[in-house]
């Protein structure tokens, strides 16, 4: 709420000391460097973020908003493979949906595609919300763009 009321310096403050007494749970964490980030304090929200990753290493947002940070700081890379991490430790079908909108940034689209299969196969407890995710980005797959398997197109639009 603070943030919301251009109060950045006084919400990383009441986030920190949540952070600090409260190492429990993530949510912590994430609303500490949510605050660090509308100080533009990116250096700083990525490191309270990377520590979140090896103490809740079962937590998606965490991955997710650090991979965000890596992204925003130009570090492809590391958000890749944070995205990857993150999938191997939680299986969170969220996170193939990001994987799958990176690969289409990077214009990679079968990579796209296998993700975004994974993510329909992957269970989660808003379906929909899934389904509805891979509808948008299958949109943005070229239509010339085809899976086949032993030369019979398998293409899932």
């Amino acid at each position: 709420m603070l943030n919301m009321q251009g109060k950045h310096q006084e919400a990383a403050e009441v986030a920190k000391v949540g952070y600090e007494l409260d190492r429990a749970y993530p949510d912590a964490a994430l609303a500490y460097a949510i605050a660090l980030v509308y100080q533009k304090n990116i250096d700083e929200a990525a490191k309270v973020l990377g520590q979140a990753k090896a103490e809740y290493p079962k937590t998606p947002a965490v991955y997710q908003n650090l991979s965000a940070l890596y992204a925003a700081r130009g570090d492809q890379d590391n958000a890749l493979l944070c995205i990857k991490e993150g999938i191997k430790q939680t299986r969170d079908p969220e996170l193939y949906i990001v994987l799958a909108n990176i690969c289409v940034k990077m214009k990679k689209w079968r990579d796209a595609n296998n993700m975004l299969v994974l993510a329909g196969h992957a269970g989660h407890k808003d379906q929909a919300m899934i389904d509805k995710k891979i509808k948008e980005i299958r949109k943005i797959i070229p239509s010339d763009f085809t899976v086949t398997v032993a030369g019979v197109d398998i293409t899932d639009r």
